[in-house]
């Protein structure tokens, strides 16, 4: 029987029993083995890229023991899928910009799926601005931590408004392009008061106040504005969260 712990495992708990899912760069497949061993999923396609990972898997389903339809595509992003042929897309591990890619490619092929639960392994402002600028209305948010990592997982839908009704509440932050902070720790953080998003944002302020000591250490005129401004929003998110 597949375990799973930490990001892939909190993955796991969004899918509902009987949604059909996509695991877009499965690699070792452990995600959509798990959902089909456990009787959450009764269709898991799972699509990679590179053919050293697919037989991977391939060779790992050996050990698998479930009624689901088990599906192995090997092809870029969602090109492997018909339209709307699962509930679900999982994306995890890989950066923003290649996310955004994969779904930029065909628009409307993108959003014939469902749900999407994406978990950027960096740049997780980009993704924010590219969902709430193209269509699509982000449903939920979580953090998991593993190892020494504090993972995203963001989930969206295709919006079903004609008129898509921004998520954020502050109206300058929808025409700030997808380097602002405010997309990369959006206003709605202040809002959570657990110890794991206190300590989301700490690693991020920690970080841009190295930042700005740098600029200071290497050069006396260096434009330091853009670093102090995100470092306020980040203390007056932080402050509010206490």
């Amino acid at each position: 029987m597949t375990e799973l712990k930490g990001r892939l495992k909190a993955i796991a708990e969004k899918i509902n029993k009987g949604e059909t899912m996509a695991d877009i760069g499965t690699d070792h497949g452990f995600l959509p083995f798990y959902l089909a061993e456990n009787g959450i999923s009764p269709k898991v396609i799972l699509a990679d890229i590179s053919p050293g990972s697919l037989m991977k898997a391939k060779e790992n389903s050996k050990y698998v023991s479930s009624d689901a339809e088990i599906v192995f595509r090997l092809g870029d992003g969602l090109d492997v899928l018909a339209p709307g042929e699962v509930d679900v897309i999982v994306i995890a591990g890989l950066g923003a910009t290649t996310m955004r890619q994969m779904m930029e490619k065909d628009p409307k092929h993108s959003a014939s799926f469902t749900r999407y639960i994406m978990q950027p392994r960096k740049d997780p402002g980009e993704l924010r601005w590219f969902l709430t600028g193209n269509g699509y209305e982000i449903i939920d948010e979580t953090l998991v931590e593993e190892g020494k990592f504090i993972c995203e997982l963001i989930s969206a839908s295709p919006s079903q408004k004609d008129d898509l009704e921004k998520r954020f509440s502050a109206g300058s932050v929808t025409e700030e392009g997808p380097l602002s902070i405010k997309w990369e720790v959006p206003p709605y953080y202040a809002l959570r008061k657990d110890d794991l998003s206190r300590e989301y944002v700490r690693r991020k302020l920690e970080r841009e106040r190295a930042i700005l000591r740098s600029m200071r250490t290497k050069s006396a005129s260096a434009d330091t504005d853009r670093t102090e401004n995100r470092i306020a929003y980040l203390e007056e998110i932080s402050e509010k969260m206490i």
